[in-house]
């Protein structure tokens, strides 16, 4: 459900959270060279970087990237729940002397 919830909310809301972090700060070390304008800044920045931010938007994230979210919701669990099986057996199997 943890798995679930991260993959479908937390995720994308991390990584536009990372790309605002680059926009802002590739915006900032733009007005700090020397002779720029803050539109020339804004247009570089918002060329360059703003479609970093933006796809990372809720609607874009699930337009985009559906197949590997249907794959991390499906397959991730399902794996971990069959080594979990595997691990219980074998360690049944083998406290129980190797018998069937």
């Amino acid at each position: 459900m943890l798995w679930a919830l991260y993959l479908l909310v937390g995720l994308p809301i991390q990584h536009r959270q990372e790309a605002e972090k680059l926009y802002s700060e590739k915006f900032k070390e733009c007005i700090r060279g020397p002779g720029e304008t803050f539109k020339s800044c804004e247009d570089y920045a918002n060329g360059v970087f703003r479609p970093g931010v933006d796809e990372w938007a809720i609607a874009n994230y699930y337009r985009s990237l559906w197949p590997f979210i249907l794959g991390g919701l499906t397959v991730v669990p399902a794996v971990v729940y069959g080594l979990i099986r595997g691990v219980a057996f074998l360690s049944l199997w083998i406290y129980r002397g190797f018998a069937t």
